[in-house]
């Protein structure tokens, strides 16, 4: 079941990305699979930002894929790289269930 309104919206996208530097990270991390879902796929849509885990071409295949599934859990990371799990992520993790994480990368700029 797809997520039928977006949680983030690209005027978001574009200002998180302007301000982030070169080589800096978006850490996004949620327990609703579809949310997060459509938010990895809205920042992943950015031309700045590449995905730690996925090509561009992969990632739209995969979440374009109508038999997505949400158990892969070689499509998310298995821990918090920032290594503070927040209250949500605790009690979540306490009750058995998985939470979803990936990380997007901010490309260099290409010289001319």
């Amino acid at each position: 079941m797809r997520c039928q309104t977006t949680q983030v919206q690209k005027e978001l996208v574009d200002t998180v990305v302007d301000a982030l530097q070169e080589g800096g990270f978006v850490f996004l991390q949620g327990d609703v699979f579809e949310v997060v879902v459509d938010m990895r796929q809205k920042f992943a849509e950015h031309p700045d930002l590449e995905d730690t885990l996925f090509s561009k071409d992969e990632l739209s295949e995969w979440i374009y894929d109508e038999d997505i599934d949400e158990t892969r859990v070689d499509r998310w990371l298995p821990e918090n790289p920032l290594q503070v799990p927040t209250d949500r992520e605790r009690l979540v993790i306490s009750e058995g269930s998985p939470v979803y994480r990936c990380l997007l990368e901010k490309k260099p700029k290409k010289s001319s």
